[in-house]
């Protein structure tokens, strides 16, 4: 156990930021719901606790320790502190609405805002600055997309990759590049995996469990698609638990190759997760109520995006913090990176609150 780490996973927990989670969803929400929904905090916490497996899996196979800082539980955490409200639809809006108003200058990436989160709410206090820009660089799924005030980011990740290059050397590891840290490469998969079965564990609010039988049999191998539809009728919790089984599984099967890149060991096991992402995709994220909710909630967010980008003075921003910065702003581009910061930290329910005042 490393004592500074789990001081500073209790102190994320605890936070306004990691609370704020909680009102963002990730494929239901305003639709009524029949089995509790997921929320950008339960997933944050099932990412962490699947890189920790990950982590104790492909140490073992590497006869190594992967997780050198033992921050892959706090990478977890992190990987998505600074999503907008509704997730991926408010970041597309948002990015797409801030490129309008700055003549494509300006955009956003839920990426790039989480290093402005963390910064802004000082989620790192307290951690050592060799493993706090382990940490940011961990975080960096996309660096090339990173704002470019933020450049300065872009040297602590290439320098903790080098390091992390000279460490795997010590290891007897033939590396000659990589793009991502370990726990950054740990976590994407493990944020895939979790994504995988929490869209499965959300399919109990959209479908019948007939049609999720008829699913699983049109799809699956037969003795798995028979294990998860006899935990169907089994009951939620049961089905849920089949599910964490082969989630586990997933996070069980990956290994550090001698090139340094982290790949899945057993094809086997592999298919399957393969084919678990593809149910996700084609029947649950496409299925017409799912993208009718979309399209209505997608009106909302860009109403509500729109009015701010057009604010002429700073009496309706409802952050006292945007507000104090916007009042202060002068050039138009400042202004826009300001309001585009200020609603890439709005949740469902912050958004749903200002759409009723504009249309009221």
């Amino acid at each position: 156990m490393n004592l500074e780490m789990l001081k500073l996973e209790r102190q994320i927990l605890s936070s306004k930021k990691f609370s704020r989670l909680q009102q963002i969803s990730l494929v239901v929400d305003h639709m009524r719901v029949k089995d509790s929904a997921q929320t950008r905090a339960s997933h944050s916490i099932e990412v962490a606790n699947s890189v920790e497996i990950m982590n104790y899996f492909i140490t073992k196979k590497a006869g190594f320790n992967t997780d050198r800082f033992s921050c892959g539980r706090v990478v977890g955490l992190l990987h998505d502190i600074g999503h907008t409200s509704y997730s991926h639809e408010g970041e597309k809006t948002l990015n797409k609405l801030t490129k309008k108003y700055s003549d494509n200058k300006i955009g956003f990436e839920g990426n790039a805002n989480n290093y402005i989160t963390i910064q802004k709410n000082n989620l790192l206090k307290g951690v050592s600055e060799e493993v706090k820009e382990y940490i940011l660089a961990s975080l960096a799924k996309h660096k090339e997309d990173l704002y470019e005030e933020q450049s300065c980011l872009i040297d602590i990740i290439n320098n903790q990759i080098n390091l992390e290059i000279e460490y795997l050397l010590n290891q007897g590891l033939e590396i000659t590049s990589m793009d991502k840290t370990l726990q950054c490469q740990i976590m994407d998969i493990a944020d895939e995996n979790s994504y995988i079965i929490s869209d499965i564990v959300d399919s109990l609010n959209i479908f019948s469990l007939t049609k999720l039988a008829e699913i699983f049999q049109k799809e699956l191998p037969f003795e798995i698609s028979e294990d998860l539809i006899k935990a169907l009728y089994k009951g939620h919790n049961s089905f849920r638990m089949t599910l964490q089984k082969y989630h586990d599984m997933f996070c069980e099967n990956f290994y550090l190759d001698s090139t340094g890149v982290v790949k899945p060991e057993k094809k086997d096991i592999e298919q399957v997760r393969m084919i678990m992402a593809m149910i996700s995709k084609k029947y649950i994220l496409k299925e017409k109520n799912v993208v009718k909710s979309r399209k209505i909630i997608s009106k909302k967010i860009n109403i509500v995006f729109s009015f701010f980008f057009n604010l002429k003075n700073a009496n309706r921003i409802p952050s006292k913090f945007y507000r104090k910065e916007f009042e202060n702003a002068s050039a138009k581009e400042e202004k826009i990176v300001i309001i585009r910061n200020m609603l890439g930290s709005l949740t469902n329910k912050g958004l749903l609150k200002e759409f009723k005042k504009i249309t009221r």
